[in-house]
């Protein structure tokens, strides 16, 4: 019984570091893309700064 419960667990732990690491990957990603486009002057820099701080925000 003890290692069952100890697997699911593991299980658990598992999904959960798969989970923020794909959250924090689209992070990354989308943080790049935003820096991209400031650098690109697609965005000014007002902009730039709401939608990075929503993205950080968002965790």
């Amino acid at each position: 019984f003890t290692f069952l419960v100890n697997e699911q667990e593991t299980k658990r732990s598992l999904k959960a570091f798969i989970k923020s690491k794909k959250t924090k990957n689209s992070l990354e990603d989308k943080l790049s893309d935003l820096n991209s486009l400031y650098e690109k002057k697609l965005i000014t820099e007002k902009e730039f700064k709401e939608k990075r701080k929503d993205l950080i925000d968002s965790i």
